[in-house]
């Protein structure tokens, strides 16, 4: 009855809390996605009028560079000039003009005219053919306009300039008006006028391709072109006031929506393009997607309130039996089965905390079990030393006693080996430990090689080289003495002129590597991989054989204390001598073995 009742309590709390936190949610996404919706709409308008600009603004630089162009071309300039016109003047002059009429590729230019004082004459070329004139028709151009600026005539219908041998269909035309000033730029000596359709012209205007309404507004507030009639003319005189681009809600009675705004950013007008979106268009999704949203939300509690209510009730089975196994655990049995208990096996949490205490229960008898093996193998090697001692604190002392007189007889060296002898037969007997740091190691073989060279009259030379940072790193100990002591057996690095080894110690990433290299007799290749596969798959007998003891006792213990990652490999030197590599991994324990501070004896 307690179960049940935390059941409903448990329920009843999160489906209130999931009833609010939807509701919250909810009310908070309708009003940041509406927001965002609504900016996002008005930054793809910005952006859209802003590319029209680029576009119509890049066509109007095409038609001022094509102005200039006879001031480039030597052959028509001079031209230009001339009192008279001979045929081949005016075939010259036609071939120019036509020549610029072609370079309009969407046939935006109806027609150009150019009217030369010099010669009194004009030229009229256009899409309905070419005719040469009087001169009478003068361009309007303001006094005030500089050199090489243009001047736009707003938008008309076109006309032949007075020359009556030419008749065209009249058209809706912009005009654009250039003064042709001579080499100096101080005089005017014709004019050039460029007759462009205001439909083509519009065509520029990607909004028109998407159907959207559009304006293209002079400065004085003329409609130059537009693809519908919705905008009253206080409208768009309050759109004229808009020097900058941007956007402007504009609620007039024929029109209710946004108007983006942006001024053409080129040298020859000053155009707006107006874009116009109604509220419909700019808000209509944001609504829809918003009510779509409210629905999906409300179907969403009510699946997650079932869900919930569902796995409360399923939970509770597999968490009662894990604290059933948990039970069993505390009362001492480290080796229950955990899936004698539940058979949950889902890929979830609940799943994954099963697991995780499976494996630490196994990770736990593992580690009972190797310190126990560990502890065996340490209670030997302390078992084969106690039978090697004859009293060897008689022994140490006495060794201290002869150290003593051999320095009051002034022989240091006899002191010094003493002293080295002394201190290996110290660090032997301490059956404390069974691990040390490396910087006691590095000392101990350095005492027990400087020992060997006296015996063998100094016909091997050592180096130990101790990486900063390595000296802490706790090793087995005894684990460098035997790998030392197989280079001078078995070796025969005295036998050797020149003989010599080396121990390095140094971190390679998060590895202790321990290399131990010598010139001395090495093993065939064979050999070398048969040694190598035995110290791949160590055993608990390799402690108490006697071929190889150093080598197999060294990399079994080293297993024991640092699991299956270390590595113990064998092979040749670069002196053609042998070679053992120790790698440790520092990153499972720290730079220590787990067991240091366990004792199972």
């Amino acid at each position: 009855m307690k179960q049940k009742s935390f059941t409903r309590l448990v329920s009843g709390l999160l489906m209130g809390t999931i009833l609010v936190a939807f509701a919250l949610t909810a009310a908070m996404s309708n009003y940041y996605i509406r927001q965002n919706l609504i900016e996002n709409a008005i930054e793809t308008g910005q952006r859209n009028v802003k590319a029209d600009d680029v576009s119509l603004s890049a066509y109007l630089s095409f038609l001022g560079r094509s102005s200039r162009e006879l001031y480039y071309n030597t052959g028509i300039y001079t031209v230009l000039y001339e009192p008279s016109h001979n045929y081949e003047d005016s075939a010259s002059i036609f071939t120019y003009l036509q020549s610029l009429v072609n370079l309009s590729d969407g046939r935006e230019i109806l027609q150009i005219y150019m009217n030369l004082y010099s010669s009194g004459k004009s030229y009229l070329v256009g899409r309905s053919g070419r005719a040469i004139g009087d001169g009478d028709y003068q361009a309007a151009i303001p006094e005030s306009l500089g050199p090489y600026q243009a001047f736009c005539e707003g938008v008309h219908l076109s006309h032949t300039y007075d020359i009556a041998a030419l008749e065209t269909e009249a058209a809706e035309v912009c005009t654009f008006h250039w003064n042709i000033y001579n080499t100096m730029g101080t005089q005017v000596i014709g004019t050039l006028s460029i007759d462009v359709l205001i439909d083509k012209l519009a065509s520029y205007l990607s909004s028109v391709e998407r159907g959207n309404p559009v304006y293209l507004l002079s400065e004085e507030g003329t409609v130059l072109y537009q693809n519908t009639d919705v905008l009253s003319e206080s409208a768009q005189q309050e759109l004229l006031q808009k020097n900058t681009a941007g956007w402007m809600e504009i609620r007039d009675s024929s029109f209710q929506g946004v108007a983006f705004v942006q001024k053409v950013s080129s040298d020859l007008v000053s155009w707006r393009i107006v874009e116009l979106k109604t509220n419909e268009e700019l808000f209509g999704p944001a609504n829809q997607i918003l009510l779509w949203q409210i629905l999906l939300m409300a179907v969403a509690a009510l699946i997650c309130i079932g869900v919930a209510v569902l796995t409360i009730f399923h939970l509770m089975k597999p968490l009662r039996e894990l604290k059933n196994y948990a039970k069993a655990v505390e009362k001492g049995n480290l080796t229950a089965d955990i899936r004698q208990y539940t058979h949950y096996q889902r890929p979830d949490e609940i799943g994954a905390l099963i697991v995780h205490m499976e494996n630490m229960m196994a990770t736990v008898n593992e580690m009972f079990i190797r310190q126990q093996k560990l502890s065996q193998a340490h209670r030997n090697v302390e078992m084969k030393m106690l039978l090697a001692q004859i009293n060897p604190h008689f022994i140490y002392n006495t060794l201290q006693s002869i150290s003593t007189l051999a320095l009051m007889h002034g022989d240091k060296e006899s002191y010094r080996l003493l002293v080295r002898l002394g201190a290996e037969m110290q660090y032997s007997m301490n059956l404390e430990q069974e691990v040390v740091k490396l910087q006691q190691e590095k000392e101990y073989i350095e005492n027990y090689l400087v020992l060997q060279q006296q015996r063998f009259d100094g016909r091997f030379q050592f180096e130990i080289l101790l990486e900063p940072g390595t000296e802490s790193i706790t090793v087995p100990k005894m684990s460098l003495q035997p790998l030392v002591e197989n280079a001078i057996k078995h070796g025969k690095i005295h036998q050797i002129p020149g003989g010599f080894i080396r121990v390095r110690a140094k971190k390679v990433e998060e590895t202790l590597e321990i290399t131990l290299e010598d010139n001395g007799k090495g093993c065939s290749e064979e050999r070398y991989k048969e040694l190598n596969e035995i110290l791949a798959n160590p055993r608990e007998e390799d402690v108490y054989v006697k071929e190889h003891i150093g080598m197999r006792n060294v990399n079994y213990r080293l297993r024991l204390l640092y699991g299956e990652k270390v590595r113990m490999i064998l092979g040749p030197s670069i002196w053609n001598g042998g070679k053992v590599t120790i790698r440790i991994p520092l990153d499972q324990y720290e730079g220590g073995p787990i067991f240091e501070s366990i004792d199972c004896r």
